[in-house]
């Protein structure tokens, strides 16, 4: 087998990344490329350009329902003629936290920017314990929220920016958690596909 250059939406540190980890493990597959990309819709415009070999992405939550932003990329991508074939369907349990900037606290932060997927995952608790805090879905190269956890503690955003993610990328990128276990449910499972290029006439 050659070697697997895999597109994920989504940065180091997210469950996108998780996800492939555990497959590459239990698959036993050590030779292989991980390219952290934004969203869905870069991962399969990569593939279709045949800059990765693999794709993969989040399909569908076990609270939040399908994820529409892969949705709506690949029923673009279907229309451009760009089939794909799903190699594997696998799923993991997701826990969210909130964190922000070090020098940031409860008090300070006005915002929370994240995934609208993991808003949907949370919205009981947030709006339980967070319902002051304005919820602003990412987009572009911040849709992900391990790249807005990034941008935070690079001061790419103000220290009044939190975001709601995986409490691994605290160490990862010196952010803070100020709140766990925000998921509504204990059983908040997310399920992945990773597909190749349809290339076939």
């Amino acid at each position: 087998m050659s070697k697997m250059i895999i597109g994920i939406q989504g940065g180091k540190g997210s469950y996108n990344d998780v996800a492939i980890q555990k497959y590459l493990e239990d698959n036993n597959i050590h030779d292989h490329k991980i390219i952290y990309l934004n969203n869905t819709e870069d991962v399969l415009e990569k593939l279709r350009l045949k800059q990765i070999t693999h794709g993969q992405f989040a399909t569908k939550n076990s609270i939040g329902g399908p994820v529409e932003e892969t949705v709506e990329a690949l029923k673009k991508h279907t229309n451009l003629g760009a089939g794909i074939i799903i190699l594997s369907e696998y799923e993991i349990p997701i826990a969210h936290c909130l964190m922000c900037h070090q020098s940031a606290s409860l008090d300070t932060i006005t915002e929370i920017r994240s995934h609208s997927q993991t808003f949907l995952q949370c919205k009981e608790n947030l709006e339980a314990s967070f319902c002051h805090l304005k919820q602003v879905p990412g987009k572009g190269a911040y849709l992900d929220p391990a790249r807005i956890a990034q941008g935070i503690s690079e001061g790419e955003f103000g220290e009044n920016i939190a975001t709601l993610s995986n409490p691994k990328i605290a160490d990862l990128y010196d952010v803070k958690i100020i709140s766990g276990e925000l998921q509504d449910r204990e059983d908040n499972i997310t399920t992945f596909q990773l597909v190749l290029l349809n290339d076939q006439p």
